[in-house]
């Protein structure tokens, strides 16, 4: 027996070599039939309902033959009674199949006094044990036994005492009965592996379906987190250019400049990131570069600036010719420097600070999911708090995790608005940034606070985790106690307080402000 799937679906089945299977067994398999009714006659049934009557009548006669002559004096209507009997029963294995319990018990009423019946009489009782449950076919297996203690006395064997007969009935049924279970039990275990396999089947098609699923949204995420920065900046010089006609030539060939660069970067970048999407998360090669350490021991200060960018200089300086710089297929915690620059030179002030303990042992997930979270940060930034600064902190090592806060004001405190400015569309990245935080093993939070700030902080697992174990994370990732950085908007350089390491360091003109990056933000 074959039995495929056709049409690429679930629950269509073709069944091979139908004609050598029973009707009710290939209904079972195939479900082709749902509305009770019989399932008709396969060539198998046919070939064996023939056999079975032929070698019933046979049977019969040949059982009814010799006794007539053994047993003397018996009545004519009895031996016309016998046959007749007989007949009836044989003919009755034509429906055996759909009433086999009322037939199996008329026919052991005429077993009480027909012997021309007996071999038909057991071919009924072996439909019962195929075709009912055993419980039935226990209570009419009882029944079926009990002509056996009339049968003797209306014709008796000579050779055989009246016990031994009794006995025989009782293991001719007891014979049949069980052959019977057997066959029923052989074809429940046949249903039983094709539904096995069907379902196999279907989980393996709802597998494929979920993985599917799991892929589109993976593209679109990191679709998102990558072209949404690339596109909120071609968004913002082209703004630029549209609202400013009659800037200097200089300037619009710089914006445009800058257009068309961060065009091609996008066609880069979505390459790449087509790519990295067919590779394996934890390929070697997909491991953020090492950051530049200054020093040979302890934490070392990366990147600690407050530069506000210049509207005529170190903006749109691509010329036409200029190269695309390169960006990682992987993006890491060594490429947030040229981030941050890059939302700098689109006219952005950002406050960034780098904390990091031997950054390049950070696990791939954690790095790129770091970098993905400034970088939605910067985007939401410039889409519904244009002009307002912001401000990035990195902190993290292997002993508290990969802990990144940012910080914008909006409209509750500066009357700015946070929509989106026309040609920028809000999505979903604060969605998308949850679920790679998870997929980091760690956490995502984002609130305005009381005095009108916008705060994004995360919590991610600086070392490899199993799957099983996300969501296990570690419990210690809110608390406070971790190194701090202090950042100064003033010249020289600030003090910064906090639980634990402090340095500052300001550029520029002002007064001096230092803020901790404390782990209680987490």
């Amino acid at each position: 027996m074959g039995a495929v799937g056709t049409g690429g679906r679930v629950g269509v089945r073709r069944v091979e070599y139908r004609w050598l299977l029973p009707a009710l067994l290939t209904q079972e398999i195939t479900a082709t039939r749902g509305d009770g009714r019989p399932a008709p006659r396969s060539a198998r049934d046919w070939a064996v309902d023939v056999v079975l009557f032929v070698a019933a009548v046979w049977g019969g006669l040949a059982v009814w033959a010799p006794l007539i002559e053994q047993v003397p004096n018996v009545p004519r209507g009895l031996r016309a009674a016998d046959l007749a009997a007989g007949l009836v029963t044989c003919g009755a294995l034509w429906w055996r199949r759909r009433w086999p319990v009322p037939l199996t018990l008329a026919a052991t009423v005429f077993g009480t006094f027909s012997a021309s019946s007996s071999i038909g009489a057991l071919v009924l009782m072996f439909s019962v044990a195929v075709h009912r449950r055993p419980s039935v076919t226990a209570a009419v297996a009882g029944v079926f036994w009990l002509p056996s203690f009339v049968y003797p006395l209306v014709w008796p064997d000579p050779q055989l005492p009246y016990a031994g007969e009794v006995l025989l009935g009782f293991g001719v049924t007891a014979g049949v009965t069980g052959w019977g279970m057997f066959v029923r039990a052989r074809r429940q275990l046949v249903v039983s592996w094709r539904e096995r396999a069907a379902l196999a089947e279907a989980e393996q098609h709802h597998r494929i379906a979920d993985a599917r699923r799991l892929e589109r949204l993976r593209i679109a995420r990191e679709m998102h987190d990558v072209l949404g920065h690339r596109l909120s900046l071609l968004s913002l010089h082209a703004g630029a250019l549209e609202f400013r006609p009659n800037a200097p030539p200089e300037q619009v060939a710089q914006a445009a400049g800058v257009v068309r660069a961060s065009a091609r970067q996008a066609l880069v970048e979505l390459r790449q990131v087509i790519g990295l999407l067919r590779r394996d998360d934890a390929e070697p090669e997909l491991r953020p570069e090492p950051l530049p350490r200054q020093g040979d021991a302890g934490p070392v200060l990366l990147a600690r600036q407050d530069e506000r960018a210049d509207d005529g200089e170190g903006a749109g300086r691509t010329g036409d010719h200029a190269p695309v710089p390169a960006v990682p297929a992987a993006p890491g915690l060594s490429d947030l420097a040229g981030l941050v620059d890059e939302s700098r030179r689109a006219g952005t002030t950002v406050l960034a600070s780098y904390y990091l303990t031997e950054p390049h042992t950070v696990w791939p997930v954690a790095g790129r999911g770091g970098y993905r979270i400034v970088q939605e940060a910067l985007t939401n930034a410039r889409k519904h708090a244009p002009g307002q600064p912001v401000t990035v902190l990195v902190d993290g090592s292997a002993a508290s995790g990969l802990r990144i806060e940012a910080r914008n004001p909006t409209d509750r405190s500066t009357g700015t608005g946070t929509a989106a400015r026309p040609g920028l569309v809000g999505g979903t990245g604060l969605v998308g940034l949850a679920e790679r935080a998870a997929q980091a093993g760690g956490t995502l939070r984002h609130e305005v606070t009381s005095d009108g700030e916008f705060r994004l902080c995360a919590w991610l697992s600086w070392l490899p985790i199993e799957d099983g174990d996300i969501g296990c994370v570690n419990a210690n990732a809110g608390d406070g106690g971790s190194d701090v950085v202090g950042e100064g908007a003033g010249s020289g350089s600030g003090d910064g307080h906090g639980d634990g390491h402090s340095a500052g360091a300001g550029a520029g003109a002002g007064a001096g402000a230092v803020r901790g990056l404390g782990g209680s933000d987490g």
